[in-house]
Parts: structure tokens; C-alpha cells; sequence
């Protein structure tokens, strides 16, 4: 286990970070390489049912935020909604005049 642990520390720390997240256009394509190079050493590290787990709990996680959502507009409305878009509304055209 240290081996595998230790193959995927040694390839994190090898990727040079400034050049990695550089404000440029070939960021996401260097995200990309990185990811390719580094998800099978990352997968055999974690380990399927930690990737599962994850999984599985950030889908109940949004399904019980769009339930809650949905019954506090089903008792309440969209006006709180409304009058906070209003409100901000005006305070951005305070603060531009």
C-alpha cells in the first residue's frame, strides 16, 4: 500500500504548479494531462469504493437540496426570490450613480 501511496506522491510532486495553473489558454488541456496521467495511480490508491461512496453521497446530497427547495417554494412562492433581486438590484444602481 505505502509503494502505491508513494508512486502517486512522487508524480504530484513532480508536476511543476506555476506552470500547471498559469493564467492561460492550454490550462485546461494541462488539467487534462494531468488527470489522464494521474487517475490510474489515483483510482488505485482510493480504491473503487471510495469513489463510489463519494458518489453515491453527493447524490443524495442534491437530491435532498432540490427536495428542500422545492417545498420551501412550494409554501413560500418565489417572492422572497423576488423582492432579493429587486433589492440588490437597487443597491448596484446606488452604488454606480
Amino acid at each position: 500500500m505505502s509503494d502505491r501511496r508513494d508512486d502517486f506522491a512522487s508524480h504530484v510532486n513532480a508536476i511543476d504548479r506555476r506552470r500547471l495553473f498559469r493564467p492561460s489558454g492550454d490550462a485546461a488541456a494541462r488539467l487534462k494531462t494531468v488527470a489522464a496521467k494521474g487517475g490510474r495511480l489515483l483510482l488505485e490508491h482510493a480504491g473503487w469504493l471510495s469513489i463510489l461512496c463519494g458518489f453515491v453521497t453527493a447524490a443524495l446530497v442534491a437530491a435532498l437540496s432540490i427536495r428542500g427547495l422545492i417545498q420551501y417554494l412550494t409554501r413560500r412562492g418565489l417572492a422572497v426570490f423576488g423582492w432579493y433581486r429587486l433589492g440588490l438590484a437597487a443597491l448596484v444602481w446606488w452604488m454606480m450613480v
